[in-house]
């Protein structure tokens, strides 16, 4: 069955190229996210740390009314990255989530997306997740090639919170070589 899959998508991407061609379109099937013959393979037998990469953090800490930063992530090794906040015990306080463009050591940073702000409550933002997901065609546009994630709160006593940075749908496989260097083991 896969091999019939793999086959209907190898038409498929030529057809799309020869339609292309003729009209004086020249591109390589990838530029559109189509995978061909050997790429398909290798993304159904790569494993998923070959694919994604842990290329940012904020540890966990608590976390108040000073923005923290995760690691700037290089959006040239990858089409997507997603950044994750995981909530803990929080105050009473907003709670703000934002994905930046920046520069690669993390300055001059320019506000690209921003999470829903969550509202002040009691018990309502506790134990809870944000993601943002960026594409990397987002983060050229502006002129950059990094993005950052900032975490927030609208008060002095916030509470423990962590960020974790994932590169997703690297340019090149396997992409293992990309992971912070904190990350201590891949069980494979």
């Amino acid at each position: 069955m896969k091999t019939k899959w793999m086959v209907v998508l190898s038409l498929a991407a030529a057809l799309v190229t020869g339609i292309a061609y003729a009209n004086g379109v020249a591109f390589e099937p990838s530029q559109f996210g189509l995978l061909t013959g050997a790429a398909m393979a290798g993304m159904i037998n790569a494993k998923a740390s070959e694919k994604i990469a842990v290329v940012a953090t904020i540890d966990p800490q608590t976390v108040a009314n000073s923005e923290l930063f995760s690691d700037p992530i290089n959006m040239a090794n990858f089409h997507q990255a997603m950044g994750v906040a995981m909530l803990g015990n929080m105050a009473s306080e907003t709670i703000d989530f934002k994905a930046y463009t920046c520069d690669s050591g993390g300055s001059n940073a320019v506000a690209l997306r921003s999470a829903t702000q969550l509202a002040a409550h009691a018990s309502n933002n506790d134990n809870k997740q944000i993601v943002i997901n960026v594409r990397a065609e987002e983060v050229l546009d502006s002129g950059y090639t990094y993005v950052k994630f900032g975490r927030v709160t609208g008060g002095a006593t916030g509470g423990p919170a962590a960020v974790i940075g994932l590169g997703v749908d690297p340019r090149e496989l396997p992409i293992t070589s990309a992971d912070l260097s904190t990350v201590v083991e891949i069980k494979q």
